[in-house]
């Protein structure tokens, strides 16, 4: 298993591309100011950690030609909401997955399926909508709970609970 957390901690982060004010838009802004990115600009990784982005390709470039995403079992019980915050009913989990970060697709490829999904009036949340919406079924690769987003201030304090137990670990 690849250790995200020690691998992002000496990387120089990412710049920032404006590209847009959803995520999936700046993921192309990104991807196409970038055209080298692995295997001479034929994919992008929303997830800028060089190392692993460079194993996953090497790890799929052949058993998923459309693309993958890192991903994990849902584990907790899912609660269907009213719109008065009360429980409608609980969710079956089973075969559902929580998309993570890195998600490589051909750019090409993924450029064409925003555009497509764009057009279509389809709100895209990651990289794997826009090309489920262009019919493609990318392959989900086991992930890792330590693969958190950083999307909450609470969030950080959690990433910053990994990083120190990875450095006192090693």
């Amino acid at each position: 298993m690849i250790d995200y957390i020690s691998a992002l901690r000496d990387k120089p982060r990412h710049r920032r591309r404006d590209g847009g004010h959803v995520h999936v838009d700046r993921a192309l802004a990104n991807a196409l100011h970038h055209p080298g990115g692995a295997k001479g600009g034929r994919t992008t990784a929303v997830f800028k950690g060089a190392d692993i982005k460079k194993a996953l390709w090497k790890e799929l470039s052949i058993a998923a030609p459309d693309g993958a995403i890192l991903a994990v079992p849902v584990g907790d019980t899912l609660k269907r909401g009213s719109d008065t915050n009360e429980i409608e009913t609980t969710v079956d989990r089973s075969g559902l997955w929580a998309a993570q970060t890195p998600q490589l697709f051909r750019v090409g490829a993924l450029a064409q399926a925003i555009d497509a999904a764009k057009i279509a009036g389809c709100e895209l949340t990651d990289e794997a909508s826009a090309m489920e919406f262009a019919g493609i079924r990318p392959l989900l690769v086991m992930g890792s709970a330590a693969n958190i987003k950083i999307t909450h201030p609470s969030d950080l304090a959690i990433a910053e609970a990994l990083i120190t137990r990875n450095e006192h670990s090693s």
